[in-house]
């Protein structure tokens, strides 16, 4: 399950990381529009589905944002199962 919602995450961040660089390049607003939104919608749907809880973007959207960083950095070097059973969360 966790590993499904930090690919939503990753897949989320990286989005609108890709959309930020594309704002840059291309001097089109809707960038800065679609980055959030993009990032958002996938955060959300991660806990609200999978994880079966209330999301926290909503909530404190720029604690989540500032932690998508860290548990994408550990999902894409495959220390996420080890960051999870840091913070007790069984898989």
């Amino acid at each position: 399950r966790e590993s499904t919602a930090g690919l939503l995450h990753l897949v989320g961040t990286a989005l609108a990381m890709v959309f930020l660089v594309m704002l840059m390049v291309s001097g089109n607003l809707w960038f800065i529009v679609a980055a959030p939104i993009a990032s958002c919608v996938l955060a959300w749907a991660a806990p609200f589905f999978i994880e079966r809880n209330p999301p926290a973007i909503f909530r404190y959207p720029v604690w989540s944002l500032e932690r998508d960083f860290p548990m994408v950095a550990l999902f894409c070097t495959r220390r996420m199962e080890t960051g999870l059973r840091r913070h007790g969360i069984d898989n």
